[in-house]
């Protein structure tokens, strides 16, 4: 099961067993990751927050 809707895509089709512990872990890897990538966020000088996408 998969959508996408805005821009956002979202896959609910992913699972694993109890004794796969090393695909577990990858899964929650991924989905406790931060939405943002932290260290491309900073502060102006002027207060507004600059996101780099490069």
């Amino acid at each position: 099961m998969s959508g996408a809707i805005a821009g956002f895509s979202l896959n609910a089709a992913v699972s694993c067993q109890a004794n796969q512990r090393s695909k577990l872990e990858r899964l929650c890897r991924y989905v406790a990751r931060p939405p943002l990538a932290l260290e491309r966020l900073s502060v102006t000088d002027q207060g507004k927050l600059r996101y780099a996408l490069n």
